[in-house]
């Protein structure tokens, strides 16, 4: 039914005053299109403090002021009014605006395999003075549709409704495992021209998963019940389910539970309690079964739908053993000389066949044979040969393990495993050295620079050490042990360098052993040495001291030694040849950019301590120079004094009367001296003929005198006489002469 409508228009003069209002009746029946302001709700109320700013505001800068008719008066009115036109005094552009939710849409939880119970609405209002239009979409959703109100206009002050449903939930679908989608809108409101809704359905249902998916028994003999396997059985969903074991396809298995043959309630979360496998087998060979997994209730995908079981009956099982080969440790680069056999036996009344393989290949086991047949009740054996250890290689236990297996066609074609053990040895080598440079090293000391060898192998290493060139200086010492052993042991010690020579020069040091390694040597370290020190300078010249033979010491000769150095030189002197003393210290320190000396002189000699002349000595001074050489001055020593002997007549003989036999005394000094005859006293002879008619002669050096002797009496006899001497004489202070004669036969007389 239709009310007259009123429809009032206002206009609003500049400046924002009421200018003046009409109103229009349309009496029932009418297709006018008015409004009847006590049913139709097309517009808001009036709300005097409403005021909607848009672009049609008034020159002014003051919103349009509209009031709506009143339509609370029949508010549940069927009227709907979709083309009413805009009031006069709307703006031609204003924009239409809405509320549009976005809060999502939620069927719920819906049991996996059904639809929901209801639909869903969705509503949005119309706040403006215009209508809206728009389109809604589900887009490929599969799930999700729209049932009635995908499009269509709004006119201001009402909502619109679009109507929602799903559609049945897959069984496949994840209990608890959300479906979503999106619902959208395209308006002509702006700032809402596209509006998403969230869709969402949560599927319910029960999920069984079980653990293991397959009841393994392995090889059980006939009649034999085997360890049970325990069994996990979960409903893993949100809804609770019934659940029961089916029975096994195969007799030979069973299935037992809490509660068993009977089904059991699982909530979600829960586990079928003490689930087992068990298996007796009755038959040899390989046997197996399944059993289905029976379910109450709504289920939706549920991984597990039934148990796999296998197992082997054997009556004379087939061994092979022994179940492990162990060929202990091995030098790394070397092999094992082990061949170790690996037994198969067949206790069945029938040949089995063989087939082995190294899990890891051939590298680093092989076998002498790979296939072939085992005899009735007999066996056969494989032998297993260790290859190489490489050089460079792992020591870490269980390195170089690896797996034989041994598969055979025996009932239930079982497989074997037999476990292969080897392991490498051999010392692993580390050098830490904190620097290679060594600072400046004075000349007669050794610097020295730390190292430390490491052995993190599993064998003890002794350690050689090698710093080249050893010409320049370069060495190397340990302060400990020379054996670095296994597990982290060490062997600290000092590279050295003690300089030959100034200056930088470079050189290297490196580590060797004698032990096995199963890695390569840490590489030579870099060594560079520079060498300072003093340099003692001097004057080469001979130094002269002298001694008169039976005066005193000589005069002292001195040596004077120059360091122009930044560092102290230090000498220690010495005598050749022992003839000379030092009158100074025999060890001096010369300072930095100093000088000091060495005072010798020789010592006194003795009338006839040693013949006069010149005798070479040197005076020696070791230094701590480069090298610590040692240096040598010339000393000359000169004797004074006078050398005489007998030329000749030493010795004389007679055996004639009044006959005379000459002698001759020489000075081979090099200064004079005075010789004097002897007296004889003998009463039988006349005075021996003095020197040159004298009894005594000074003899210049270099000079000679000669005179004779004559036997004046007697006729047998003789004795020494003594020739004495005075002045500087070193040699032949006395001079002894030797007379003897025999006269035969004696005449008698004057003479004999």
């Amino acid at each position: 039914m239709r009310r007259t409508a009123l429809l009032f228009l206002c206009s609003l003069a500049p400046g924002g005053a009421l200018a003046g209002c009409f109103g229009n009746s349309t009496p029932p029946g009418s297709d006018a299109g008015g409004i009847d302001a006590s049913t139709d709700t097309s517009l808001p109320p009036f709300d005097s403090s409403v005021r909607e700013t848009s672009a049609d505001a008034g020159p002014d800068g003051d919103a349009h002021e509209e009031a709506a008719v009143d339509a609370t008066a029949d508010a549940a009115s069927d009227v709907e009014v979709v083309d009413a036109p805009a009031p006069v005094d709307a703006p031609p552009d204003a924009p239409p605006t809405g509320t549009f939710p976005t809060t999502p849409i939620d069927f719920g939880l819906v049991n996996c395999g059904s639809a929901p119970g209801q639909t869903q609405t969705y509503s949005f209002a119309n706040t403006g003075i215009v209508p809206i239009t728009y389109t809604a979409t589900v887009g490929t959703s599969a799930l999700f549709s729209i049932t009635s109100g995908d499009s269509g206009t709004v006119a201001p002050g009402k909502q619109g409704s679009i109507v929602l449903t799903a559609a049945t939930v897959p069984a496949t679908s994840t209990a608890g495992s959300p479906i979503t989608g999106t619902l959208t809108l395209t308006t002509d409101v702006p700032g809402s021209t596209l509006v998403a809704v969230p869709l969402t359905l949560t599927p319910q249902g029960g999920s069984i998963t079980l653990t293991p998916a397959t009841a393994a028994f392995g090889s059980v003999d006939l009649t034999v019940a085997a360890p049970a396997v325990p069994l996990t059985l979960t409903n893993a969903g949100n809804a609770a389910v019934s659940v029961s074991f089916g029975a096994p396809t195969d007799p030979q298995f069973s299935l037992a539970y809490t509660g068993s043959p009977g089904a059991v309630s699982l909530a979600p979360g829960a586990t079928l309690p003490a689930a087992a496998a068990n298996f007796t087998p009755a038959s040899a060979g390989l046997q197996s079964a399944t059993a289905a997994i029976l379910t109450t209730g709504v289920l939706c995908a549920s991984p597990a739908t039934s148990l796999a079981m296998n197992g082997t009956g054997t009556t004379e099982p087939v061994t092979v053993g022994p179940a492990t080969l162990s060929f202990g440790t091995v030098s790394c680069g070397a092999q094992s000389s082990q061949v170790l056999p690996v037994t198969i036996s067949n206790g069945y009344g029938f040949a089995v066949g063989f087939s082995a393989s190294i899990a890891g290949g051939t590298s680093r086991y092989t076998l002498d044979v790979t296939s072939g047949n085992v005899p009735a009740q007999g066996s056969t054996t494989i032998h297993v040969t260790p290859q190489p250890i490489p050089g460079t290689a792992s020591i870490a236990a269980g390195a170089f393990d690896d797996t034989l297996t041994v598969s055979t066609t025996a009932p239930g074609n079982p497989t074997t495993n037999v476990a292969l053990q080897e392991s490498a040895q051999g010392a692993i080598l580390g050098l830490t050295m904190a620097s290679g440079a060594f600072s400046s090293v004075v000349a007669g000391s050794t610097g020295k620079l730390p190292f430390t060898v490491t052995n993190t192998g599993n064998l003890d290493a002794p350690i050689t050490l090698s710093a080249t060139p050893a010409a320049s200086g370069f060495g190397a010492v340990f302060t400990g042990t020379s054996t670095a052993a296994s597990g982290g042991g060490t062997a600290p010690g000092n590279a050295t360098f003690t300089p030959v020579a100034a200056g930088t020069v470079p050189g290297s040091f490196s580590i060797g052993t004698t032990a096995v390694r199963c890695a390569p040597l840490p590489a030579a370290v870099t060594l560079s040495g520079t060498g300072v020190g003093p340099v003692a300078t001097y004057s080469g010249a001979t130094l002269a001291v002298g001694v008169t033979c039976g005066g005193a010491a000589s005069n002292v000769a001195m040596l004077t030694i120059t360091n122009n150095t930044a560092y102290p030189l230090t000498a220690q002197g010495s005598s050749q040849n022992g003839l000379f003393t030092f009158t100074s210290a025999s060890s001096i320190t010369v300072p930095a950019n100093s000088s000091g000396s060495f005072s010798v002189q020789a010592p006194a000699v003795a009338i006839g301590g040693k013949a006069s002349g010149t005798y070479a000595d040197a005076l020696l001074f070791k230094t701590n120079e480069f090298g610590t050489p040692t240096h040598s001055v010339p000393v000359q020593l000169t004797v004074s004094g006078a050398n005489l002997s007998f030329t000749a007549g030493a010795n004389l003989s007679f055996s004639a009367c009044q006959t005379t036999q000459p002698y001759t005394i020489h000075n081979s000094g090099n200064m004079a001296a005075t010789v004097t005859e002897p007296n004889p006293g003998n009463p039988y002879f006349a005075a021996l003929d003095p020197l040159n008619g004298a009894n005594d002669v000074s003899l210049a050096a270099g000079a000679s005198v000669s005179d004779t002797v004559e036997i004046e009496s007697q006729c047998t006899g003789g004795g020494t006489y003594t020739f004495t001497t005075s002045g500087p004489v070193c040699q032949g202070v006395t001079l002894p002469m030797t007379i003897s004669w025999d006269i035969i036969p004696c005449p008698q007389g004057a003479c004999c």
